[in-house]
């Protein structure tokens, strides 16, 4: 039997506009994964987690400024500096749903191959994942203080006198937002890189967190010596939000780890920092060294 064969003209043809190259490459995955992260341009469930947190993380601003209209501004319960920490877990929650979504399923697919084979290198694709974790990060971490801060500054009858009292403020702000998202963002894109199952990067990220604030805090209540006051600095789930007073210039909560421990605010903050870089290291060596 003699084989036969057709050819078929399909109308393919070549591209021919203009190549953006690396850059433009790059930013597309920024901008993609950004909305990812949101659950822009997916069905309706991926858009209720993430929209529920930043809604849930603008309440403690409502609240104040519902109570500055009422009754002024001589209580304030809700204040920049221990915004983040009232928010703390709605942060940490975003990340373990978060960070495992931007992941897991490009390793679990097998897709990362197909970023490889084009404009895109491996340093590139951690480098703007962690990019858009950060800045999803940021609106769920500063996007309520903003939101704050123009309150109070359409509330009270003194407006321009508010700014001008309270423009020292907005860099603390800034600082302690960035410092906490960085911090939160690498660190659970380090457990997500680990793993192609979503479940397990989300239920790793919090026991990470619970667990080592739960040894640091057992570690001192043994010992209570000089050389156990280190152990604050590998409570993760407490370091980052105490660093950010150490910004704002407050004291820590009453009865925290980082009061007993007593170490100074410098320190927690440069170790948050530290840590972050370690998340992100991993997540560039676990890219860097993939094998298909």
């Amino acid at each position: 039997m003699t084989a036969t064969g057709q050819i078929f003209d399909l109308g393919y043809q070549p591209y021919t506009g203009a190549r953006q190259g690396r850059g433009r490459a790059r930013w597309a995955l920024y901008t993609q994964t950004l909305r990812q992260a949101f659950g822009l341009g997916r069905g309706a469930r991926s858009k209720i987690i993430p929209f529920t947190l930043l809604g849930l993380a603008l309440i403690p601003a409502a609240i104040q400024l519902g109570i500055v209209s009422l009754i002024g501004g001589d209580f304030q319960p809700i204040r920049y500096d221990n915004y983040l920490d009232l928010t703390s877990v709605l942060n940490i929650l975003f990340c373990a749903t978060v960070a495992p979504e931007l992941l897991c399923p490009d390793r679990r697919n097998r897709t990362l191959s197909l970023y490889f084979a084009h404009a895109i290198s491996r340093l590139d694709y951690a480098a703007m994942k962690a990019a858009a974790l950060l800045t999803a990060l940021l609106a769920i971490a500063l996007g309520p203080q903003v939101f704050l801060f123009v309150g109070w500054t359409l509330t009270v009858k003194d407006s321009w006198g508010y700014v001008t009292d309270n423009v020292d403020v907005i860099p603390r702000i800034v600082a302690a937002g960035l410092t906490v998202s960085l911090y939160l963002a690498m660190l659970a894109l380090a457990v997500a890189s680990l793993t192609t199952r979503r479940i397990f990067a989300a239920g790793g990220f919090i026991a990470l967190f619970l667990i080592s604030s739960a040894t640091a805090g057992a570690l001192w209540e043994t010992f209570e010596t000089s050389a156990a006051r280190a152990t604050m600095l590998f409570s993760l789930g407490e370091l980052p939000f105490d660093a950010s007073s150490w910004i704002f210039g407050v004291a820590v909560g009453p009865g925290s780890l980082a009061e007993r421990t007593d170490l100074p605010g410098p320190l927690l903050f440069l170790t948050a920092v530290m840590w972050a870089a370690a998340g992100m290291l991993v997540v560039v060596r676990r890219y860097v060294t993939w094998e298909p």
